[in-house]
């Protein structure tokens, strides 16, 4: 699991622990109806324990097989062992269940039920109000909408902070014209945000974006454009071409040895604007963002979603974003099928665009 995700944390702890006592209980009801009809599989006999343990194990992954079957897009790779996070979390849970169902069944049903009914009542109820909590929770953040740069802006950011310096090997991958789209649209402060997040040194971040010509070309078309604080006007727009080629530059390089090297084996894509689409795409292992720039000018192709620069409502009209965020792994696989094919299509370009040893 990300290092910086402690909600997922806290959503895999409760989770393991409901199907610990899920499994617990059911056991409790199968033992309780053996004992009272007499049809003990396996005699209470400490020989026997690896044919328990070995049933207990099986019901255990049984059970989460089956949900990653039944639900392919649990929310934030739960039940996913390649994370080791998940893995220590299965084992430990294993081996408590383990534990809990050996002692129960040899150490006799009735004395232990009697004693211990209480607390497993109030274990049973507070499991559950808080895997009512945390479900609740996890569908609210299944899939944010995105309406605004400023939301765009803390989910990308957010985002960055999860797979900087990440030691599962997750890395962001940015797809877009830009590597930081809203330098023209976004506050100060919220773009230096942006900036941070990008080009720190522990930063794992794979760019796709537009070549410097038509980065400059497309920038240019800004001008006498509607945004927050008035009419762009060309100093703003030369700032903004100089900032985004010294970021571009920044990725390229790498900031920092360890970074340098991730950078040799991720290296920054630039093509022309007739070879990206008009869609951005920004996701690692366990989310995706997903947006669309409105009222933005194209650069050497239609677009439906831009208006001819040389109009009234054009110019009138500030850049607008539209998208969501998920955490759905059917569209995360989807989109990082697409990347990797896209990327794939230009494997001659990357390989000459790997930075020097």
């Amino acid at each position: 699991m990300r290092k910086h995700d402690s909600f997922g944390i806290i959503l895999a702890f409760f989770s393991y622990i409901f199907i610990v006592m899920l499994l617990f209980y059911v056991a409790v009801g199968m033992i309780s109806a053996a004992e009272k009809y007499n049809l003990l599989l396996i005699d209470a006999n400490i020989k026997n324990a690896p044919i328990l343990i070995g049933v207990v194990a099986y019901l255990f992954f049984f059970v989460i097989l089956s949900i990653r079957l039944i639900f392919p897009s649990l929310h934030l790779n739960v039940f996913d062992f390649k994370f080791p996070l998940m893995a220590k979390y299965a084992f430990i849970a294993l081996v408590v269940l383990v534990a809990m169902i050996v002692t129960l069944y040899f150490g006799g049903l009735k004395e232990i039920t009697s004693n211990l009914e209480g607390l497993l009542l109030i274990i049973g109820a507070a499991v559950s109000i808080a895997g009512l909590f945390f479900s609740g929770y996890s569908i609210r953040a299944y899939r944010r909408q995105i309406t605004s740069f400023e939301s765009f802006s803390r989910r990308l950011v957010n985002m960055m902070e999860e797979t900087s310096g990440d030691d599962n090997d997750d890395y962001t991958r940015i797809m877009a014209y830009v590597p930081v789209p809203g330098s023209l649209s976004l506050n100060d402060k919220a773009y230096e945000s942006l900036i941070d997040s990008i080009s720190r040194s522990s930063a794992r971040v794979e760019v796709t974006c537009l070549n410097q010509e038509d980065t400059s070309s497309w920038f240019n078309k800004f001008y006498g454009k509607k945004y927050q604080s008035g009419y762009i006007e060309q100093k703003k727009i030369e700032k903004e071409v100089e900032r985004t080629e010294i970021l571009i530059e920044s990725i390229k390089r790498g900031g920092g040895r360890r970074k340098g090297s991730f950078s040799e084996k991720h290296p920054l894509l630039r093509l022309k604007a007739t070879e990206l689409p008009d869609f951005y795409l920004f996701f690692n292992n366990s989310r995706a963002i997903i947006v669309m720039p409105f009222f933005i000018p194209s650069v050497g192709k239609p677009s439906d979603a831009t208006f001819p620069e040389n109009t009234q409502k054009f110019t009138a009209e500030p850049v607008e974003i539209i998208g969501f965020e998920t955490t759905d792994q059917k569209v995360v696989s989807s989109v990082e099928k697409y990347y990797e094919s896209f990327r794939e299509k230009y494997s001659d370009q990357l390989r000459q665009t790997e930075p020097e040893q």
